[in-house]
C-alpha cells in the first residue's frame, strides 16, 4: 500500500506538471490562396479555424496568409455543472441524470489522440453507469458531455484495477470548445482550416499540426463545374489494413469531400471499388457509349441498343398492372398500396441479360450485378419515351431476403431507380462484411450457434435469385481469406450510401442472439450498423428524410422470415406517401429500431469500433 501511495503521489505531480500545457496551443499556419482555374491569387478571401474562432485573417495581395500567435487555449466560458461524476471499479458513474438523457464519454492521451468515444442514452431516473474498457498506465484526459454542459478530468491509471480521477477545479461546463494539444499521429486531425470569400465554394482543409507553412489552398468558382480525377486502383495485394469502417466522405487517395457536388464522383469511385475487387465489371449501359431507343407500352418495355455496330434488343414483358408509378419486383418485398405497374424479375429474365452482355460487350456479368445492368437498360428506355405514361421519379424495386440483395445491389447501380424497399437483405446485401468477420471470425462476441453471412459463405444454390453473389474470380481473393475483407477500401455501407441522394427504405429483423427463436443468419447488427453508418450522407446532402431503416422484432425463428411485420410496412408506406403522392409530412427520416439485446454488439461499442474519422458528423457545403 505504501508503494502504491508513493507511486500515486509521483504520478499526480506529474499530472500537475503536464496540466500546464494540456490545453495549449501554439498557432503558426503560413499559405496562399489561388483560383483553382488558372491560378491567380486571391485576395481578400476569409481565413479562420473552426475551433480557435479567434483567429481570423484575409489575405493579402499576393493571396498570402499568415495566422501566427501562440495562446492559451480556455473555455469561452465557465459555469458549475449541473452533474458529476466519479469512478466506481472500471465504471463511470454520472449523476444525477435524467432518463433518455443523451450524452458521451470520450477519453484522450495526453497528447490529445482520442482513445475512445462511448455514446450513452439514460435508461433511468438518478445514475448513469458507463463501463469503461482496459486502459494502459498512465495520465489520460476524460471528458463527459450531456447536452451543452462539459465536464473535463484527469484520469491516473496506475493499471487495470487501479485507476484514479484527479480532483482540481475541472469540474465546470463549457459552453463552446476545447482544444487538445496535437497528436503525434499525423493521421488525427486537430483542427479545419477554413477559407471563404464571395463568388467562391468554401474550402475547408483538415489540420493534425497547429504549425504548417507553404499551405496551397485552391478555391473553385462558385456554379462551376465540378472537376475530379478518380485513383488508378492498386491490385488487392497492395491494399492496406482498415479494420474500421472506411468514411464514406474520403476518396480513396486520402482527399476528404468538403462540397455536396463532389459526392457524385465519390460514388463513382465506390462503384468502381466494387467491381474491381468484388462484383466483376459493370458492362456499359449510358451514352454516348451505348446509343439506346426504348418504347414503351400498356404492358411492356422495349430498348434497341447499339454498341460499337453492334445491336441489340432488351425486352421487359409481362408487365401488370397500370398508372405512373412502376414497381420493378424481385419478389417477397413490400408493394405500394398506390396504384402502380409491376415487372418481375427472376433467374430466366437475368440470364437473357447475360446474354445480351455476352453479345455486344463479350462481358458476362455475374450475379446481382446483371441486375443493376438491366434495371438501367429499363429506365433509361423509359426516360426515352415519355408519351409511355410511367414517371420517371415513380421506378422503385423491392425484395426480401435472397431477392433484397438483387433489388439492393439495383439500386445502388441504377440511379434510374428512385426508391429501393429492401427487405432482410442480410449478407452480401446492407449487412456489413467487417461486421460479420469482426464478430465471428475474429470472436468479438457472436452469441448465436447460426452463423452470420459474411464474404466467406456466397450461396450459389439454383433456387436463389442472383446467385452467386460475387463475380468468383474477381472475389476469390476475399472468399478464401476472408481476414482480407479490411483490406477492402469499402464495405456495404458504402454502397448502401451510392443509393444517396435518392431514397432508400432498409428494413430487417432484429435477428442478434437467438433470443424467442430468433434467426441469426442474416446478422441483423451488420445491416444495423450498415445503416448508422451510411445515414450521415444523406444528412450531409441536405436530404436526411430521403433515408430511413429499421430494425422490428420477428419472433419464430426462420418461419417469420419476409413476413413483413406492421413496423416494417409502416415506415415503407411513410416512403410510398413522400415519393409517390408527394406528402413531405411523411416521417421517414428515421433511424430506429436495433436493441442491444438483440444485437451481437452494444450501442456504445461502434463508434469506437467502426467510426473512421469524423464520418458521423462530417459537413459538406
Amino acid at each position: 500500500m505504501e508503494d502504491l501511495m508513493r507511486r500515486l503521489g509521483i504520478t499526480l505531480s506529474m499530472v500537475l506538471l503536464i496540466a500546464q500545457f494540456l490545453f495549449a496551443a501554439t498557432v503558426s499556419l503560413k499559405g496562399t490562396v489561388k483560383n483553382s482555374a488558372g491560378g491567380a491569387a486571391i485576395v481578400g478571401a476569409k481565413v479562420a479555424l473552426g475551433k480557435l474562432t479567434t483567429y481570423r485573417i484575409t489575405t493579402d495581395a499576393q493571396g498570402a496568409f499568415d495566422l501566427n500567435a501562440p495562446t492559451q487555449v480556455l473555455p469561452q466560458s465557465q459555469k458549475q455543472a449541473q452533474f458529476q461524476f466519479s469512478l466506481a471499479r472500471n465504471a463511470l458513474v454520472i449523476s444525477p441524470i435524467f432518463e433518455k438523457a443523451k450524452g458521451c464519454v470520450e477519453v484522450f492521451f495526453t497528447n490529445g489522440r482520442k482513445n475512445i468515444s462511448i455514446p450513452f442514452i439514460g435508461n433511468r431516473t438518478g445514475k448513469q453507469m458507463v463501463s469503461l474498457p482496459d486502459f494502459a498506465s498512465g495520465l489520460n484526459v476524460i471528458r463527459v458531455t450531456i447536452g451543452n454542459e462539459t465536464i473535463t478530468r484527469t484520469l491516473v491509471c496506475l493499471d487495470n484495477s487501479n485507476r484514479y480521477l484527479k480532483n482540481d477545479n475541472a469540474n465546470t461546463a463549457i459552453n463552446g470548445n476545447f482544444v487538445l494539444a496535437k497528436s503525434t499521429t499525423a493521421a488525427t486531425v486537430v483542427d479545419t482550416l477554413i477559407v471563404s470569400k464571395a463568388n467562391y465554394v468554401t474550402k475547408r482543409t483538415t489540420l493534425d499540426s497547429y504549425t504548417k507553412t507553404d499551405l496551397a489552398i485552391t478555391l473553385d468558382t462558385a456554379g462551376g463545374p465540378v472537376t475530379c480525377k478518380l485513383a488508378d486502383l492498386p491490385e488487392n495485394s497492395a491494399l492496406p489494413i482498415n479494420k474500421k469502417l472506411p468514411s464514406p466522405f474520403k476518396f480513396f487517395d486520402g482527399t476528404e469531400m468538403t462540397r455536396k457536388d463532389q459526392w457524385p464522383c465519390r460514388r463513382q469511385e465506390i462503384l468502381n471499388m466494387a467491381c474491381k475487387y468484388m462484383y466483376g465489371p459493370m458492362p456499359p449501359f449510358a451514352a454516348p457509349d451505348v446509343a439506346l431507343t426504348g418504347k414503351v407500352t400498356a404492358s411492356s418495355v422495349t430498348a434497341d441498343l447499339t454498341y460499337k455496330g453492334k445491336t441489340a434488343t432488351v425486352t421487359f414483358s409481362s408487365i401488370s398492372g397500370s398508372g405512373s408509378i412502376l414497381l420493378i419486383s424481385m419478389s417477397s418485398g413490400i408493394e405500394p398500396p398506390q396504384t402502380h405497374r409491376t415487372y418481375t424479375i427472376n433467374n430466366t429474365i437475368l440470364d437473357s441479360w447475360k446474354s445480351t452482355c455476352k453479345t455486344l460487350f463479350n462481358i458476362t456479368p455475374c450475379g446481382e450485378i446483371a441486375a443493376g445492368w438491366g434495371c438501367n437498360i429499363l429506365t433509361r428506355a423509359i426516360a426515352a419515351d415519355p408519351s409511355g405514361g410511367i414517371d420517371t421519379n415513380k421506378i422503385m424495386t423491392t425484395g426480401c431476403s435472397n431477392t433484397a440483395k438483387t433489388a439492393f445491389l439495383a439500386a445502388v447501380f441504377c440511379e434510374g431507380i428512385k426508391l429501393v424497399v429492401d427487405v432482410e437483405s442480410g449478407g452480401f446485401g446492407d449487412a456489413c462484411f467487417r461486421v460479420a468477420e469482426y464478430l465471428f471470425h475474429d470472436k468479438h462476441g457472436w452469441k448465436c450457434s447460426d452463423d452470420p453471412q459474411g464474404v466467406w459463405m456466397p450461396d450459389n444454390g439454383s433456387t436463389w435469385l442472383a446467385g452467386p453473389y460475387m463475380d468468383p474470380t474477381t472475389a476469390n481473393w476475399l472468399v478464401n481469406t476472408p481476414a482480407n475483407i479490411y483490406k477492402l477500401p469499402y464495405d456495404q455501407h458504402s454502397l448502401v450510401a451510392c443509393i444517396a441522394p435518392r431514397c432508400a427504405c432498409l428494413l430487417t429483423n432484429q435477428n442478434g442472439q437467438a433470443k424467442n427463436g430468433e434467426w441469426c443468419h442474416l446478422n441483423g447488427t451488420g445491416s444495423a450498423i450498415c445503416y448508422w453508418a451510411a445515414k450521415p450522407v444523406w444528412t450531409a446532402l441536405g436530404v436526411p428524410e430521403n433515408f430511413g431503416g429499421r430494425m422490428y422484432t420477428e419472433t419464430g425463428g426462420a418461419p417469420g422470415h419476409c413476413s413483413n411485420p406492421a413496423s416494417a410496412k409502416d415506415l415503407a408506406n411513410a416512403f410510398f406517401k413522400r415519393v409517390f403522392d408527394g406528402d413531405k409530412t411523411a416521417k421517414t427520416d428515421v433511424l430506429d429500431g436495433a436493441v442491444d439485446e438483440h444485437l451481437q454488439q452494444p450501442h456504445d461499442q461502434w463508434e469506437s469500433t467502426w467510426a473512421d474519422g469524423d464520418m458521423l458528423t462530417h459537413t459538406l457545403e
